[in-house]
């Protein structure tokens, strides 16, 4: 049986779901800490957050290290937002302490699983497999979001950048999950809805499967959802039954 490494958002959670979800919670949460009203916020989050997240996603492999990325994101995304509040950008250390508590309290309160993720999952591990994730999400964050969706004890690692040290943003960090993981690419499936993540698994050494809920891709390793790899899965590899 290979061992599977799940991505999140797009295979696990929606992302359409969860972005409005997102900006509510923020207005919920600044005016708190930095003041402004609760729809400030909102709007500042989303009005500058695409345009924050556009520029450093495609300068990912740029940064050395996962550490210096999550710096510039943490100050570029409050320094852009107090700006478009009205209010004074906090110091550089209260700018990283407000943006870990800020992403503690989104991750751990919002709900955007799709329907067939928690099956799949819940398949998958009473069947045997050995689930972790391959996420861009850091992996105390994902222990939220998996927390929240009730399906923790499913996943073992829970691999996001933080714990490997590096982006997703190259074969170089599926390489440097798969040996923290101790498992051989080869017998990795790596389950992603990014052509680009696929394509990085595969030149590290695992088989990926695309998901694509749209229904617009075609081609091997192109499934639909979740329950239709899981599905593949059970009858490719079987695994218990009971």
């Amino acid at each position: 049986m290979p061992v599977v490494f799940l991505d999140d958002g797009g295979v696990m959670n929606d992302n359409a779901v969860r972005a409005p979800q997102w900006r509510h919670l923020v207005g919920e949460f600044m005016p708190q800490h930095l003041g402004g009203t609760p729809e400030q916020w909102a709007e500042a989050n989303r009005v500058t957050f695409p345009v924050v997240w556009d520029d450093l996603s495609s300068r990912m492999r740029d940064f050395a290290c996962h550490e210096d990325f999550q710096r510039e994101y943490d100050h570029r995304w409050l320094d852009s937002m107090c700006a478009f509040v009205g209010v004074p950008t906090p110091s550089e250390p209260q700018v990283r302490a407000i943006a870990r508590e800020a992403a503690d309290f989104l991750t751990a309160n919002v709900r955007a699983d799709h329907p067939d993720a928690i099956p799949a999952i819940r398949a998958l591990h009473s069947a045997g497999f050995e689930l972790h994730t391959a996420s861009g999400t850091r992996s105390w964050e994902l222990e939220n979001i998996l927390g929240a969706m009730g399906v923790r004890e499913c996943v073992g690692y829970l691999f996001g950048p933080d714990l490997v040290g590096i982006m997703k943003g190259s074969p170089e960090y599926y390489r440097r999950v798969f040996a923290r993981a101790g498992v051989d690419p080869r017998s990795a499936v790596v389950i992603d809805d990014s052509e680009r993540s696929c394509a990085w698994a595969e030149a590290a050494g695992a088989t990926a499967i695309r998901i694509d809920r749209t229904r617009q891709a075609s081609g091997a390793g192109v499934m639909p959802d979740l329950a239709t790899a899981g599905r593949w899965l059970l009858e490719s590899f079987g695994g218990r039954t009971g």
